[in-house]
């Protein structure tokens, strides 16, 4: 069964932490649930060769003012106290990082126009003015900035010192907040016409959006970033958790492991503070979580940014081992020994899980390789917008042969979402960062095949043993939705082993369609999990072990409970392929509900099992 993907974690408290008489405490209030849940990414970083010990490595910024809000310079390790759960952390290192008369210390901003939540008017000629005057008055020749509007493609993101191209985004921007005309094909085709779908639709984009400059500023050199996002919030609507779309703790994680501080800038000239908006709520975890603050007055914007610049001028970066990969958030205090300062930093940190770790254990076994690269780790990710399927099997020279295929998630689309994919780009890496597979796929589209024309709909690829990841950019119109990560384990064949492969799925409605497909070993199976009771399944499984007789594969469907229903008596495999074992599933004896199909393979003494579980559908 797939993990759902637990809601998002609640507003916090924006009042200050009161300040010990013996310290300062960085810490805000406690949320109302929990720290957010494993899950998405963490970028890959500079090309230089990463290890077990780089990973669990946790960089903490932290900034340290006086009164006024000045930076206070000379403190020591010494001075600094992280407290976990369990008790205090370690510092291994203490530096203190200031971008004031280094002419090589140059300072990273992200700007993010969220043109779909800002008013026409005065909202958006505030957010022009307060951006401009930052410009002029604040970034120094050696800053560099990333723009980015909701519908940019992520591969188009650049770094740039270029102050009349930072000036020319800004005077470009203008709010749409109420205005659901559509203004290109991307808006007109795939966000539908209901008000209702429109800001749904706009929200996502915002937020993989969001994703996307965060874990572009992530993969820059290491050090503090600060990312401006402009917009007036919005409420996130409501979805069915097992979709796992791009949600706001994809960016926190993203933030907290590459040190990337989030203010958003609220030019709406409302008073939050009288009552503050529901739509302010991912506003204010975006700021509590990274580190960063929420800039939202209906006086001048200038101070914040002001300040926001301050901020990033100067920090202590605090090194210490985390005590455990486990995927999760840590909630930590950070207290220094030093009266009348304040602190600020981040409330807790996040560290890969082992089975990140893993594809980085594999790439020390072959460092001795020249050059070896990144290995990026991107935490799995299932998408709700498509369903994919993974096959493997032993190809002519023995190595594993990798088929992957997609189609969308029909029924999450009419339901819960306002888009549906079309095509997605797929990326096959190796943990070295080699890439086995580049390009476009389209999607299933059942058993006549692809759309003339159209990019094939499966990719197939050579992959040697070990760990695999799969990214799948999900697409509309050329317009990224959202990505589909998956880490996958290939089996070494020829080893004395007995491997049993994924099973694939066909899906059928007539007599001549299954008999075809019965026929062709070189058909695409679907990536569907939900099939209609009109529909008869033909299902393939490979069976491999060295020596002897082929492995014997028996098929047996279970109902919810786990029980058996029925054995399923295995057909004819397809003309040059005996290694195959085929299956026919008719669904309409079956009423609708959850089912899982139990396969076993035995080769003398050895056995190998797998589960297929689907959904019948009235």
């Amino acid at each position: 069964m797939r993990r759902v993907l637990p809601a998002l974690i609640a507003a916090l408290s924006l009042a200050p932490a009161p300040v010990p008489a013996r310290g300062a405490v960085a810490r805000p209030a406690p949320p109302a649930h929990t720290l957010p849940p494993a899950g998405p990414p963490a970028a890959a970083g500079p090309d230089d060769p990463i290890d077990l010990a780089t990973l669990s490595t946790v960089h903490l910024d932290v900034l340290v003012t006086d009164r006024q809000g000045r930076p206070v310079p000379g403190l020591t390790a010494r001075d600094f106290t992280v407290t976990e759960a369990d008790g205090p952390r370690h510092l291994e290192s203490m530096s203190y990082r200031a971008a004031t008369g280094t002419p090589s210390a140059g300072r990273v901003f992200g700007l993010l126009l969220d043109d779909y939540h800002v008013a026409p008017g005065i909202a958006t000629a505030r957010a022009r003015a307060a951006l401009t005057a930052f410009v002029d008055h604040d970034l120094r020749p050696d800053d560099s900035v990333v723009l980015m509007r909701p519908l940019d493609q992520p591969a188009s993101l650049t770094v740039t010192q270029n102050r009349q191209a930072i000036r020319t985004a800004i005077d470009g921007f203008a709010g749409r907040l109420g205005d659901d005309t559509p203004r290109n094909a991307f808006e007109r085709d795939f966000m539908g016409h209901a008000p209702a779908a429109v800001e749904a639709a706009r929200a996502q984009t915002v937020l993989s959006a969001l994703e996307a400059l965060s874990t572009y500023l992530a993969g820059l050199p290491e050090g503090r970033k600060t990312l401006i996002f402009v917009s007036s919030g919005f409420a996130q609507a409501p979805t069915e958790p097992r979709l796992r779309l791009p949600r706001l703790d994809t960016t926190l994680r993203i933030a907290g492991r590459f040190d990337i501080a989030i203010y958003p800038l609220d030019p709406d000239p409302s008073d939050p503070a009288a009552a503050p908006p529901a739509r302010h709520l991912l506003l204010r975890n975006l700021a509590d979580w990274t580190g960063g603050t929420l800039i939202a007055t209906p006086g001048d914007l200038a101070p914040a940014l002001d300040a926001l610049s301050r901020d990033a001028d100067a920090y202590y970066l605090l090194t210490f081992r985390a005590p455990e990969a486990d995927g999760r958030f840590h909630e930590i205090s950070v207290k220094v020994a030093r009266r009348g300062v304040q602190v600020r930093a981040r409330p807790a940190y996040w560290v890969p899980s082992m089975d990140e770790m893993r594809l980085v254990r594999e790439a020390n076994r072959v460092r001795s390789e020249p050059a070896p690269k990144v290995v990026p780790i991107v935490p799995a990710h299932t998408s709700g917008f498509i369903r994919s399927w993974v096959g493997i099997a032993q190809g002519a020279d023995g190595q594993a042969r990798v088929t992957v295929t997609w189609e969308p998630n029909r029924d999450a689309v009419s339901h819960y979402l306002p888009v549906q994919a079309d095509r997605v780009q797929l990326t096959a890496t190796t943990p070295t960062g080699e890439a086995l597979f580049r390009g476009p796929l389209a999607p299933v589209t059942g058993t006549a095949g692809p759309v003339p024309g159209a990019p094939s709909d499966r990719a197939v690829f050579d992959a040697p043993p070990g760990p695999l990841e799969l990214s799948l950019r999900i697409e509309a119109g050329r317009q990224a939705l959202d990505t589909d990560v998956r880490h996958v384990e290939v089996p070494a064949f020829g080893l004395g082993r007995l491997v049993l492969t994924p099973p694939e799925v066909f899906r059928t409605f007539t007599g001549r369609e299954f008999d075809r497909l019965r026929r062709d070993p070189d058909a695409t199976p679907v990536a569907a999990a939900d099939f209609s009771r009109t529909a008869r399944l033909l299902i393939r499984v490979h069976a491999y072990a060295d020596g002897g007789a082929p492995p014997v594969v028996t098929a047996t469907l279970l109902n919810l409970l786990g029980q058996p229903m029925q054995t399923l008596a295995p057909i004819a495999p397809p003309p040059g392929d005996p290694g195959v074992t085929q299956f026919d599933l008719p669904l309409a004896q079956f009423p609708p509900g959850n089912y899982t199909i139990a396969f076993t393979a035995t080769a003398g003494h050895a056995e190998a099992r797998s589960l297929l579980p689907l959904r019948i559908v009235g």
